[in-house]
């Protein structure tokens, strides 16, 4: 986005059998056992020397034992190890969908050969290429949010078509966390994901980013969506969901698992999937507007190029497979690239990821479409290029957020109204028709950036940099206390950009919740609950056509 604890239950270990080998069996027996004639009459001085043999022996024998059971209770109890290479890769035909849930204490899919962490948390298993754990032919196929605008699962969908159109939320804060969704997993020592990370040890941060993930994204969350009639799902994830190095601050691997487990809950429900590599390496921490510096060919840019490079074939590899290649239809190699110059690496990195995309797959009616973030280029930019004109699986996106446009929001509320209509609709009907299929990828009901921790932890509105040095952030009034007049008005904010965004290929809301609705005009769950946000999208109060009827002087 532009800004631009699990209890913790350590499992049994797998049970082991030791036996005793038959040739040390033996050598006890030996030493347990006196030859017949070792009492002859002696002298006692002969006895005693037998006396004392006969201790040295029986204390060989209490030692052999005690190794014996020591090594009985370090090959039971041992911390299993993973591999320690320098990079750790979730997508290399492993399937950590299968997720240990110990507050509901159930198992996910898990194989019966299970390692665990020096923290006695499960590691992902490396999978052979040819086992699946999901098999997508256990799932019903034929379930759709809406049977006149979203076909099942089980048949593509006609990107472009002007009569289907994406429908869609993002899930933000929770894979790639957000201060201003879930405000809770910070404080001001820790006002990001890496700063969280970094002040805590390394068991609590898994233990608590775990809960995190397990607690804020249910199957519930995907049966509303579908009851709303949303047809499309974005999951931005970090690139330390896919592999991390030494030294970054980062939970690894942890969010890959349940990544998947959100994807199978959106096909159970006929929902489609957007993979969104939200932060790249050398790019956004956090989700927060930074350079992507290979882009623009800073510091470390080749490597983090190729690194992302990488992370963009391990995702491209492993959602080609069956089982994922028609639920996961949509993929964003990169989000928000600031490019200085439209040339040169950025366009190179587009290309190479787009074909390497299209690439890994090799039956054409499961490729899937590729989104070209618009790099605040803006979409004229875009349909006056020859850049991938002849590429037929892409789709352009742009994030478009009233609570950026310069000025606006120092307008009044009917030009605030107008605006999607007379500005975005145009345009994107525009690259529609001259560039491709264009989405909005992001957008909300907010006209300012007053939201709470909006602009990072604990930090207060950038108004002024929005083109309002007078506007001072008012105490947001309480959505439970709002009017219907209130309600109304979000309401036209908001059907009045779905309709614009509907002169392309559709929109993703940003975002579907926030944690204790803290930011209403963010939250489309809280918003179609309390009525600002309709709940049949097709069944609309407020068009453009009415809104140039009522104030002409404005269109």
């Amino acid at each position: 986005m532009e800004r631009h604890g699990i209890n913790e239950e350590i499992l049994p270990a797998q049970e082991q059998s030791f036996e005793i080998p038959d040739s040390l069996l033996t050598n006890l027996a030996a030493i347990s056992i006196l030859p017949s004639d070792a009492m002859s009459e002696k002298s006692l001085t002969g006895r005693n020397s037998l006396s004392r043999n006969w201790k040295k022996l029986l204390l060989s024998f209490i030692v052999t034992i005690i190794v014996i059971v020591f090594g009985i209770v370090y090959l039971v109890l041992r911390p299993r190890k993973k591999n320690s290479a320098t990079y750790h890769n979730a997508t290399d035909d492993s399937d950590p969908s299968s997720f240990i849930n110990p507050k509901k204490n159930v198992t996910y899919h898990y194989p019966s050969e299970v390692a665990y962490d020096k923290f006695g948390i499960p590691i992902l298993p490396q999978l052979d290429s040819s086992f699946m754990i999901i098999d997508s032919s256990t799932f019903d196929n034929s379930k759709r949010p809406n049977d006149k605008t979203t076909p099942p699962i089980d048949q593509k969908f006609p990107y472009g078509d002007p009569n289907y159109k994406i429908r869609g939320v993002n899930i933000g804060g929770w894979l790639v966390l957000d201060p201003f969704i879930v405000p809770s997993l910070f404080n001001s020592n820790a006002p990001n994901e890496t700063a969280l990370v970094s002040s805590l040890s390394p068991k609590e941060a898994k233990r608590r980013l775990l809960n995190h993930y397990d607690q804020f994204i249910t199957e519930d969350d995907f049966i509303q969506m579908r009851k709303f009639g949303l047809n499309h799902v974005r999951i931005p994830i970090g690139f330390w969901a896919i592999e991390k190095k030494e030294g970054e601050n980062y939970v690894e691997l942890a969010s890959w698992q349940f990544l998947l487990r959100g994807i199978n809950w959106a096909r159970k429900q006929g929902i489609r999937v957007y993979v969104d590599l939200h932060v790249v390496p050398g790019g956004g921490q956090d989700g927060q507007l930074t350079e992507v510096e290979f882009v623009n060919e800073l510091n470390n840019s080749p490597t983090d190029s190729a690194r992302t490079l990488r992370m963009v074939k391990s995702l491209a590899n492993f959602f080609k497979k069956s089982n994922y290649s028609d639920v996961v239809t949509l993929l964003g190699p990169v989000n928000e690239p600031v490019a200085r110059n439209f040339t040169g690496n950025f366009t190179d990195f587009y290309l190479k990821a787009y074909n390497i995309i299209q690439d890994s797959y090799n039956d054409t009616n499961q490729k899937p479409y590729v989104i070209l973030d618009e790099a605040h280029y803006g979409l004229k930019f875009w349909s006056n290029t020859d850049l991938f004109k002849d590429e037929k699986f892409k789709i352009l996106g742009t994030h478009n957020y009233l609570g950026y446009v310069k000025n606006l929001s120092n307008s009044s509320d009917n030009e605030k109204l107008a605006y999607p209509c007379v500005k975005w609709k145009q345009d994107i009907a525009l690259s529609e028709k001259d560039f491709s299929s264009t989405i909005v990828s992001e957008w909300a009901a907010a006209t300012d950036d007053c939201a709470k921790d909006f602009n990072g932890f604990d930090t207060h509105s950038k108004s002024p940099n929005t083109g309002c040095p007078n506007c001072a952030c008012q105490s947001q009034k309480n959505w439970e206390s709002w009017t219907q007049s209130d309600k109304d008005y979000e309401l036209a904010l908001i059907e009045l950009q779905m309709e614009a965004f509907e002169a392309g290929s559709g929109w993703f809301y940003w975002t579907w919740k926030t944690e204790n609705n803290i930011n209403p005009k963010w939250d489309y769950q809280l918003g179609v609950e309390n009525g600002w946000i309709p709940k049949i999208l097709d069944d609309r109060k407020f068009t453009c056509d009415l809104m140039k009827k009522q104030h002409p002087e404005l269109f």
